[in-house]
């Protein structure tokens, strides 16, 4: 922490001056934000600049920076007014899905050039995290003048907690790639304001002094009854404004729901058996294999499928040698395997068709070339049984051939496709909806 638990619980316990204490932690959340928004911004402009083959579009655009950036505005153009600073902070999840982009943009700038810049995305990583535990312990000042101004701060609680937790997600990517292989761990912003708060209510409920060593102690209780009830189903935690936190009018509770099911634990609650808002989710779910993890096996899959590839055209040569040299006739027996081997050639392809038709392209040019080896595999299929009556069989066998390679690099194709529209289009979705 840069800051001691102990100056956090004082400042908690005293009146603070209500719109400094609100307006501390919206300059905190503005100061981070700007980090964000500028790395993304950055991304953009190294995209543009890049002569990469990489050519899927960015998740985020100049455009929704700034409709970010506009959300500044609205408490500065009322000079910090009260009512604008907690409306801002109670519509934070409004803003979700286009920070969910920002996210990733960073985190593609990141995978694309943390080979050369290490050492840069090691400090960028550490000025995120100073900021943002500076943010979260702000938060929890900012609690009970939350509490104090409006009878409902559930909303701005709520939403605190789940914006930090869009932070967490973002650098615990970062920082698994940046520190493999090490036990370094970093501060999560969302679990340590949430259970500082959980904490705090539990030590008035049971009258507790709010000190140091008490608020200690019920976090580490806290996570570890939460570790244990994960053992066997999944428990969620969010803000309601209805148990008192240690004063008539300051209202706050966390209220704890669990379901059946076997809890799935993810890359925050591996590292501190914190739990994020249950209405939050993980922005990067895969936790166990990163994007760049998985791009690894391209090459491999690419490398079999040559081998293959050869393999099979020698059997193809193989085959010529042996052939009769005749013009088959409609009466051979191979004719008709030959005829239906090609129309499952054709049904294999028309999934396909409707995927291309569907999908969200990341270029004209993959788009360009799924319809060249789709469309000349369709033909070599319906010309291989039509040549095998009137030419030699041969040639009729390497026409079919042909149409088996365009498949197969119809399906690599569609597979690159299927992995970046599957990340790029649902989450551009789900922005043109909110908008």
């Amino acid at each position: 922490m840069t800051q001691p638990l102990s100056t956090i619980m004082e400042n908690m316990s005293m009146p603070p001056e209500s719109d400094e204490t609100i307006r501390g932690l919206i300059l905190l959340f503005e100061n981070m934000d700007g980090h964000l928004i500028g790395t993304a911004r950055e991304a953009l402009q190294h995209r543009a600049e890049s002569s990469s083959s990489d050519h899927r579009p960015l998740p985020t655009s100049e455009m929704d920076l700034r409709l970010l950036e506009v959300a500044f505005e609205s408490y500065r153009e009322s000079n910090f007014s009260m009512d604008r600073m907690v409306n801002h902070l109670s519509t934070l999840p409004d803003y979700e899905t286009l920070w969910s982009n920002v996210s990733r943009t960073i985190l593609r700038h990141f995978q694309g050039t943390v080979r050369d810049r290490q050492g840069e995305w090691k400090v960028w990583l550490s000025q995120i995290q100073r900021v943002g535990e500076e943010t979260w312990q702000k938060a929890v000042n900012a609690s009970n003048p939350l509490c104090l101004y409006t009878g409902e701060p559930a909303a701005a609680i709520n939403a605190i907690i789940r914006k930090l937790g869009l932070v967490d997600d973002l650098l615990d990517e970062i920082h698994s790639n940046l520190y493999v292989g090490t036990d370094l761990k970093r501060e999560h912003f969302s679990s340590e304001l949430q259970d500082t708060l959980l904490a705090a209510i539990d030590m008035a409920k049971q009258g507790a002094d709010l000190t140091v060593e008490n608020i200690g102690r019920f976090k580490a209780a806290i996570r570890a009854n939460r570790a244990a009830k994960r053992v066997g189903y999944a428990v969620s935690t969010s803000v309601d404004a209805d148990t008192d936190m240690g004063g008539p009018e300051a209202t706050l509770s966390f209220r704890g729901s669990s379901t059946g099911n076997p809890a799935t634990t993810n890359t925050r609650t591996q590292a501190d058996g914190g739990t994020t808002d249950g209405n939050s989710g993980s922005l990067f779910p895969s936790a166990n294999m990163s994007p760049a993890h998985k791009d690894k096996y391209n090459p491999t899959t690419l490398a079999v499928i040559v081998i293959i590839t050869i393999a099979a055209a020698g059997l193809t040569a193989k085959g010529w040698v042996l052939s009769p040299h005749e013009i088959g006739k409609s009466e051979d027996s191979d004719f008709w395997f030959l005829l239906q081997s090609s129309l499952m050639q054709v049904a294999s392809m028309v999934p396909i068709v409707f995927s291309l038709l569907d999908a969200d392209s990341p270029s004209l040019q993959s788009r360009l070339w799924s319809w060249i080896f789709l469309v000349s595999g369709m033909i070599f299929s319906f010309l291989a049984p039509l040549l095998y009556l009137v030419v030699l069989t041969e040639y009729s066998a390497v026409i079919a051939f042909c149409g088996s390679v365009a498949q197969v690099l119809i399906v690599l194709e569609a597979m690159f496709l299927v992995r970046g529209a599957s990340t790029d289009g649902s989450t551009r979705s789900n922005d043109n909806k909110d908008r």
